[in-house]
């Protein structure tokens, strides 16, 4: 009986390595990518038209499925790098300086292509690569943590998801005074669920009185 990691054996540790990082950094840069352009553009935030073919070529294989849907993942490591270049407003805060996002990354799309085509390496590439993610570590950290800044929608009646649900949520925000809000009420015995409604506001995006259709609000 082999284990994984007989199986494996003849693949140098390093280069493990080194594709499990590239791995997560992309997985990194398409998580913020859809995010922040969906967020920016709504529907339009991607020309699917580009990803169609290979979308349906992979689909077409039935009895290997995989649950991506989303477009980027169709796309290539080049590509997904423009869309960032391209819309650097909705980046800058999570990213070093451009200049030097453009220089590191440089480096950084030389080594995934090495990788992709089975070169052999440098043996700086791992440390040129990690010293990269170490760069935009606390850029990801504050991106992910962005979705735990959620602002109540007030007064609910302005918006009309909020306003549709706001009987559903038994402690919503009440009016105790002119612009004083505050959480009260009562969960009835036979409550089964609560339904609060929210938004977030990108880091990019301007402060808006109504949420609905406003550019940079989920």
């Amino acid at each position: 009986m082999f284990s994984e990691l007989d199986k494996i054996s003849e693949v140098d540790e390093g280069a493990l390595i080194l594709y499990a990082r590239l791995w997560q950094l992309e997985k990194w840069l398409r998580e913020m990518v859809y995010v922040e352009l969906k967020t920016k553009k709504g529907r339009n935030w991607f020309n699917f038209n580009k990803t169609k073919s290979i979308y349906e070529a992979d689909k077409a294989f039935t009895h290997i499925p995989t649950a991506d849907d989303n477009p980027l993942s169709f796309t290539t490591f080049t590509e997904l790098v423009g869309l960032v270049q391209n819309n650097w407003d909705l980046f800058s805060e999570y990213l070093p300086p451009k200049q030097i996002w453009e220089v590191k990354l440089g480096e950084i799309v030389h080594i995934r292509n090495r990788v992709a085509h089975f070169r052999s390496g440098h043996a700086d590439d791992i440390e040129r690569l990690l010293q990269l993610m170490r760069d935009i570590d606390n850029g990801f950290w504050k991106f992910c943590t962005d979705y735990n800044d959620l602002q109540p929608i007030l007064p609910p009646e302005r918006d009309a998801v909020a306003k549709k649900y706001v009987d559903l949520d038994p402690f919503s925000f009440k009016e105790v005074a002119p612009n004083e809000w505050t959480k009260i009420g009562s969960a009835p015995q036979a409550l089964r669920y609560i339904v609060s409604i929210n938004s977030l506001r990108r880091r990019w995006a301007e402060k808006a009185t109504l949420i609905d259709g406003a550019s940079g609000y989920i």
